[in-house]
């Protein structure tokens, strides 16, 4: 009785445990809820793994398509004659970046 009303619900709070006559029901009992709780943590690990990694793909992505964005800004201008440091400052990229376009 003990282990059923006081010792189950404080190592699980929330769930709710049947009444044991024997210590035969409380092994079996333990055995599968053991099992169940690896399983839930487990595809619980998992989801979460894939939500942090579509986010992070999703935010590289993004990063990588704001910098090609930006090259392909820096090719227009120097298509109209502008400076390297001029380009350079325009969109923020480095002077040498903006000089290799332009040798392109």
């Amino acid at each position: 009785m003990w282990f059923a009303r006081t010792f189950l619900p404080g190592r699980a709070p929330g769930q709710t445990f049947p009444e044991f006559t024997d210590l035969q029901e409380v092994d079996a009992m333990l055995s599968e809820t053991v099992i169940e709780w690896t399983k839930k943590w487990k595809e619980e690990g998992i989801s979460e793994g894939r939500a942090e990694g579509l986010a992070e793909g999703r935010a590289e992505g993004d990063a990588q398509g704001r910098e090609e964005e930006r090259r392909l800004f820096a090719q227009r201008l120097l298509t109209r004659d502008m400076s390297v440091a001029e380009v350079a400052e325009l969109t923020g990229l480095p002077v040498a970046v903006v000089e290799a376009l332009r040798s392109r």
